[in-house]
């Protein structure tokens, strides 16, 4: 369930790609998006629901997709832009677009030189760097709705390019409606690549899939944690790392450009290797995901991902606002048995943060790695840890 739910959620984020990342209307030098027609109410049924998405994305009018979802859903995306423009730090966020310009500079300019075709690739960056990606101002008030009208279309075009089989995901040859009672329905979709049922329900007037449903504050909830490693206090120890991360990549680009022809080129691939290697682990732990063991055994020595979840649940005593939650979250996750395979959920109030998080085999073991709480209680038979923050 999990995994369809993570690809419904990945569809939304797709037609959302970079969001916030451009200008609200098409730069000059591109081609102009034909405004999509005034949307007159949601649709009735869900399979009307699906077809106007996909005749939205047929005519690239990805703001369809963000049509298509309850009006909360739309206020936690933009909410989310929103935080990581507040977030963000400015100093990092301009030294990297200064390392993506060389990259798109190397891309264009030195295709003799690369394995693969990186033209398209090239495009989709030049599209964000002409918008005011830069401006996190600007993202503080961001609007999806417009933004996909707009910039959107063009990223939205230009993954086309990228994705050969994007469109035939989205291109349903018919979409019966089985069976539909209440704010419930069941439909069949049929593409060139599968027929598949699905069931929906409507939230908030919108039809929508079930599972995106049922795991959209879980999927929300965790952006919303991954956002907490750019407070102050958490980058205050990486962000020399970063920096230094950033200025090594800007060398190595120079060079890679100044690079006259194949075998400078090579050489200059060869310095990136060193200068880059380093931060290896460093990127690993901004994707929330554990480093590679120079020393693994072998696949025998891997957890099962197929494996149920076991759960720990965690009560933290005291008041902790929003950020202080999603900070939570994030060092839970991060402590149990599996970064990648991390799920939680969060509850609160004015006393009490409750989180429920695993996968965690040993209650116990699991306690000990917790250093960043003051530990009261382990109940192991209830899996419960009770807490409070350390002052």
């Amino acid at each position: 369930m999990r995994n369809v739910t993570r690809k419904w959620f990945t569809l939304v984020l797709l037609a959302c790609v970079a969001i916030g990342c451009g200008k609200d209307d098409a730069p000059t030098g591109g081609q102009t998006p034909v405004a999509a027609e005034p949307q007159q109410g949601p649709p009735e049924t869900a399979d009307k629901a699906v077809l106007a998405v996909a005749e939205g994305l047929k005519e690239n009018h990805p703001e369809a997709v963000w049509d298509f979802l309850p009006e909360s859903y739309q206020h936690d995306l933009d909410d989310l832009v929103r935080t990581f423009a507040q977030r963000m730090d400015p100093e990092l966020w301009n030294k990297s677009f200064t390392v993506l310009r060389k990259l798109v500079v190397v891309l264009k300019t030195k295709k003799a030189f690369l394995a693969a075709d990186m033209t398209s690739t090239a495009g989709l960056v030049e599209i964000l760097l002409e918008g005011d990606i830069g401006d996190l101002e600007k993202l503080k008030s961001f609007d999806g709705h417009r933004f996909l009208a707009g910039t959107g279309a063009r990223l939205f075009a230009q993954l086309r390019t990228l994705i050969p089989n994007l469109d035939a995901q989205f291109d349903f040859k018919k979409v019966t409606l089985i069976k539909s009672k209440g704010d419930t329905a069941t439909l069949e979709l049929k593409t060139d690549m599968e027929t598949i049922e699905r069931d929906f329900v409507r939230v908030e007037g919108k039809w929508i899939p079930k599972d995106l449903a049922e795991g959209w504050l879980d999927q929300i909830g965790n952006a919303r944690a991954r956002l907490s490693i750019l407070s102050p206090d958490n980058l205050a120890a990486t962000k020399p790392q970063i920096m230094s991360m950033l200025v090594a990549a800007d060398e190595v680009l120079d060079r890679l450009i100044a690079a006259r022809d194949q075998e400078e080129f090579r050489a200059g691939l060869a310095e990136a290797d060193v200068k880059l290697g380093p931060y290896k682990g460093l990127v690993a732990c901004w994707l929330v995901s554990p480093p590679s063991d120079a020393t693994d055994t072998g696949p025998a020595d891997e957890p099962a991902r197929n494996d149920p979840i076991e759960f720990a649940t965690v009560v933290v005593t005291g008041s902790l606002d929003d950020d202080a939650q999603d900070a939570l979250r994030a060092k839970l996750n991060a402590a149990s048995d599996d970064r990648e395979r991390a799920e939680s959920e969060i509850t609160g109030d004015e006393d009490t943060t409750t989180i429920k998080v695993g996968p965690v085999s040993d209650i116990e073991a699991f306690a000990q790695r917790l250093d960043f709480l003051k530990i009261d209680s382990v109940d192991a038979k209830t899996r419960t840890i009770t807490a409070h923050a350390k002052k």
